[in-house]
C-alpha cells in the first residue's frame, strides 16, 4: 500500500514539475534578456535563449528539488545557493583582462562585464520561481515583468527591434499560463483524493487561455494607438545626443552649448565683458538683481532639464519606430479574434457532450449521481440554491413551480423525477437503471436550453461560461 503511494506521488511530481519547469525556464528567459539589456551586459550572448535557458536549467532544477518534500527545502537552497556562485564566478573568469565589475564608485555597465550578466542568470529564476507558486504572487510577477520590458524599451529605442516586443508577449504570455496552471495544480494536490490528473491537459488549456488574453491585449493596444494615432516621438519624449557615448547611459540631453576648455577666446571675452559691467558705471543689473537670481537658479536648472523632453524639438537624425500597424492587420486582428471566440464557445459546449462520454464508462449509480450534483451546483449559479436544511426532495417540492420552465423540452421530466432518482441511489440503496439514468440524460440535456431562456439575452452572454 505504501509502494503505492509512493509511485502516486512520484508521478503526480514529475508530471506537474516538467510543464511547470518549462514556465518558469520561458519566463526566466525573456526576463533575463530585458534586464540584461537595461545593463548592457553581455550583448553577443543575451539574445541567445537556448543559452540563456540552458545556462539557468541547473538554478531551476535545484528550485525544484524543494517541492518535492519539506526536507527537501534545506537541499534546494544549499544547491541554488553553489549553482549561483559558480555562475557568478563563470561570468568574472570569462571577462576580459582590463574590465572591471566597477569602475569610478559605480556598476561598470558595459558589454564585456560578465559578472552582471551572470548574476541575472542567477537570480531571475530564483525570483521568477519564487512568485510563480502563488497566484496572487503570480500577479504581481506579471506587474513586475510589464514593468520592466516597458521601462527598458521607453529608455531604449533599438530594444524593441532587438527582440524587446518579443520578450514582452513572453513574459505576458508565460505568466498567464503560470496562473491558469498554478490554479489546476494547487486543486489537484489539495484534493483529498485525487483519481485522475491531466497536467498535459491543463498545460494545453493555459496556452489556449493565454493566447486569447495575449490577443485581447494586442487588440486593446492597438485600438488605443491607432485610435489616438500615437506615434513614437508623442509618447517617448528622447531625442539623439550631441554626445553619442552618453545616449544610452542617461536618455536626454538638452541642445544647451558647452564652452571648449581648448579654446580661451570666449572665456577671454566673457571675463572683459563682466570686468566692464562691474567698472564704474558699467551694468549694476546683476548685482543688484542677485536675491532674485539665486530664485531664479533652481528654475532656470528644471527649465533645462525639461527641455530634454520637449518633444517640439526633436532631432532630425532621430528614427523612431512606429506604432503603427500595416493596413491589413485591421480585417486580420478582427478576424482572428472572432474565429477564437468561436473556438472557445464551440468547445465549451462540447463540453457537455463530452461529460456524457465520460460518464459512458461509469456505473449508472455513478452517473445519477453525478448529473444530480452537477445539476444542484448550476441552479446554485442561477441564484437558486438548495438550503442545507432542507432535503433534497423538499427543496424539489418546494422549487417546483420556479423549476417548471426547466422541463420544457424533456420528454415530460422535471426535477422531482431527477431528486427521485438521486434520493434512491444515495439513500435508498438502490441500483440505477438505464431509464433512470435515460430521464436524468434528457434533464441534462434540455437544462441549458432552458436557462438561456431563465437568464436572458445579455446576462446569458457571463453566465454561459458558469453553466
Amino acid at each position: 500500500m505504501m509502494d503505492e503511494k509512493k509511485k502516486i506521488r512520484r508521478r503526480l511530481y514529475f508530471q506537474s514539475a516538467i510543464p511547470d519547469l518549462v514556465l518558469v525556464l520561458t519566463v526566466s528567459t525573456a526576463l533575463c534578456f530585458t534586464v540584461s539589456y537595461a545593463f548592457h551586459s553581455a550583448e553577443p550572448y543575451r539574445g541567445d535563449a537556448l543559452l540563456t535557458a540552458g545556462a539557468m536549467l541547473p538554478m531551476a532544477l535545484a528550485l525544484f528539488v524543494g517541492l518535492w518534500s519539506k526536507r527537501a527545502i534545506a537541499l534546494s537552497a544549499a544547491l541554488a545557493a553553489v549553482i549561483a556562485i559558480i555562475t557568478v564566478g563563470v561570468g568574472a573568469f570569462a571577462m576580459p583582462d582590463g574590465v572591471g565589475i566597477f569602475e569610478n564608485g559605480s556598476l561598470n555597465d558595459t558589454s564585456e562585464n560578465y559578472v552582471i550578466f551572470a548574476f541575472i542568470l542567477a537570480v531571475t529564476p530564483i525570483i521568477v520561481f519564487l512568485l510563480s507558486r502563488r497566484r496572487a504572487f503570480a500577479v504581481i510577477l506579471l506587474v513586475f515583468g510589464m514593468l520592466a520590458c516597458g521601462f527598458v524599451q521607453f529608455l531604449y529605442r533599438d530594444f524593441v527591434s532587438a527582440g524587446g516586443m518579443v520578450a514582452s508577449l513572453v513574459v505576458l504570455f508565460g505568466v498567464a499560463m503560470m496562473f491558469i496552471y498554478q490554479s489546476y495544480k494547487q486543486s489537484v494536490y489539495q484534493a483529498n483524493r485525487v483519481k485522475r490528473a491531466s497536467f498535459a491537459g491543463a498545460f494545453g488549456f493555459s496556452m489556449l487561455l493565454s493566447a486569447a488574453f495575449v490577443l485581447i491585449g494586442l487588440l486593446a493596444f492597438y485600438g488605443v494607438v491607432e485610435g489616438l494615432d500615437l506615434s513614437t516621438p508623442e509618447i517617448k519624449p528622447f531625442q539623439e545626443y550631441r554626445a553619442r557615448p552618453e545616449i544610452e547611459r542617461s536618455g536626454a540631453t538638452t541642445d544647451m552649448l558647452l564652452p571648449d576648455k581648448n579654446n580661451t577666446t570666449d572665456n577671454t571675452n566673457d571675463n572683459t565683458e563682466n570686468a566692464s559691467d562691474d567698472a564704474e558705471g558699467g551694468n549694476k543689473s546683476d548685482s543688484s538683481d542677485s536675491a532674485s537670481g539665486k530664485n531664479e537658479n533652481l528654475f532656470n536648472g528644471i527649465a533645462q532639464f525639461l527641455s530634454a523632453f520637449n518633444i517640439s524639438n526633436w532631432n532630425q537624425d532621430y528614427n523612431p519606430f512606429g506604432y503603427h500597424f500595416p493596413e491589413w492587420t485591421k480585417y486580420i486582428f478582427p478576424a482572428v479574434a472572432g474565429a477564437l471566440a468561436a473556438f472557445f464557445i464551440l468547445f465549451w459546449r462540447y463540453r457537455r457532450k463530452l461529460r456524457l462520454k465520460r460518464l459512458a464508462e461509469k456505473p449508472y449509480s455513478y452517473r445519477v449521481w453525478y448529473l444530480y450534483m452537477f445539476l444542484i451546483g448550476r441552479y446554485r449559479r442561477l441564484k437558486m440554491p438548495k438550503p442545507a436544511y432542507l432535503t433534497p426532495l423538499e427543496f424539489a417540492v418546494g422549487a417546483q413551480r420556479v423549476m417548471l420552465p426547466f422541463a420544457e423540452g424533456t420528454g415530460g421530466v422535471d426535477f422531482i423525477d431527477v431528486t427521485d432518482a438521486y434520493q434512491n441511489v444515495c439513500y435508498g440503496g438502490q441500483e440505477a437503471t438505464a431509464e433512470d439514468y435515460g430521464r436524468m440524460e434528457s434533464y441534462y440535456t434540455a437544462f441549458f436550453a432552458n436557462a438561456r431562456k431563465h437568464v436572458g439575452g445579455f446576462k446569458w452572454i457571463w453566465k454561459f461560461w458558469r453553466i
